[in-house]
């Protein structure tokens, strides 16, 4: 799997190319198929569906699989500083 719920991701290798590289937010998994993990996610930028009964509407949440997100990932934050400089 390439995301988690809570992950943010950007869009990649869609059928419609107006829906590449938009940012979501993974919220849950909604199930497998033959393709691999679906997942539920939301987005600001809404994005052209192109199946199902919702077809050629633009909307801000939805389903997409796995293998069209790619996480965003950052440096590792942490509360606590591990390393001090001494004088």
């Amino acid at each position: 799997m390439n995301c988690k719920p809570g992950d943010l991701a950007v869009t990649v290798g869609m059928v419609e190319a107006a829906n590449n590289g938009v940012i979501v937010q993974v919220l849950s998994c909604v199930g497998q198929d033959p393709a691999g993990p679906v997942w539920h996610i939301k987005h600001r930028v809404p994005m052209l569906v192109d199946c199902g009964p919702h077809a050629g509407c633009w909307v801000t949440h939805g389903d997409i699989h796995d293998v069209n997100l790619r996480p965003i990932s950052g440096v590792p934050v942490h509360d606590e500083q591990l390393d001090e400089v001494t004088l």
